[in-house]
């Protein structure tokens, strides 16, 4: 009976240390998973010419934009899909014209990223002035 106790306490303790073992893997891979789906650009614009893109991109998409996070060179536009994906469009200033523009949405949907990113350089390279048509 004893020896059978043993054998229990062995198998609890054991479990318990698989389960935060499992949960772990499982958050590194979430992450992972998170970064995996970013695309990344540099643009010679500077930063708020660039967010006023991005908001204007994320209207165009039918996206709601939830929070702006500002820092010293550092915006983020987080948001949420029509399909209730997260979506976050940092924008990072690398020089006074220049900024780096980085799309994450969902879990690794870079094909969905992509799209976001030609929205947003459409809008911020649109020409002004009169259009026809």
């Amino acid at each position: 009976m004893r020896k059978l106790y043993h054998y229990g306490l062995i198998i609890v303790i054991c479990a318990m240390f698989t389960n935060g073992c499992a949960a772990m893997i499982v958050g590194a891979g979430g992450t992972a998973l998170w970064q995996h789906g970013k695309i990344v650009s540099e643009e010679p614009k500077p930063t708020e010419q660039v967010q006023a893109a991005a908001k204007q991109a994320l209207k165009h998409k039918k996206i709601v934009l939830n929070d702006t996070v500002k820092r010293d060179n550092f915006v983020q536009l987080r948001g949420k899909g029509p399909d209730g994906e997260k979506i976050a469009i940092d924008i990072i200033e690398t020089d006074k014209n220049a900024s780096r523009i980085e799309i994450r949405i969902g879990i690794g949907q870079k094909q969905a990223a992509k799209d976001l990113l030609l929205e947003i350089k459409k809008d911020l390279y649109a020409k002004p002035g009169f259009k026809l048509f």
